[in-house]
């Protein structure tokens, strides 16, 4: 599936940010296509910030899509398509090793659903 990649219109990071959540969500895709899609509004957001706002990516163990931001906010697109919006802060992510490489994975319970 090609991905049809709007274009934002907000004016504020969080405006914009909402926008893209709204268009992952009524994305009648897979899981790996709402990260992607989110990937590719991100970048928007990004730009328009002024580079001030980013969102980085992981994969989950659960084979999620984690995008943790600037700010330690977490959004993860979870492998049946939900989106879940959390913070580092709150232990939303749990962090650890294995083969000397970083593993994220994602604590739903301590996440919303958005």
């Amino acid at each position: 599936m090609a991905l049809n990649v709007p274009k934002l219109t907000g004016n504020t990071v969080r405006e914009l940010f909402q926008e893209a959540v709204k268009h992952v969500k009524e994305l009648n895709g897979t899981a790996k296509e709402k990260a992607e899609l989110f990937e590719a509004l991100g970048k928007q957001i990004n730009q328009r910030s002024g580079y001030s706002w980013m969102a980085y990516y992981n994969e989950g163990t659960d084979e999620s899509h984690i995008f943790t931001g600037t700010l330690a906010a977490v959004l993860v697109v979870s492998p049946d398509g939900r989106l879940f919006r959390g913070s580092l802060q709150q232990g939303s992510i749990k962090v650890g090793v294995k083969d000397g490489k970083p593993i994220y994975t994602p604590i739903y319970e301590l996440m919303k659903e958005i």
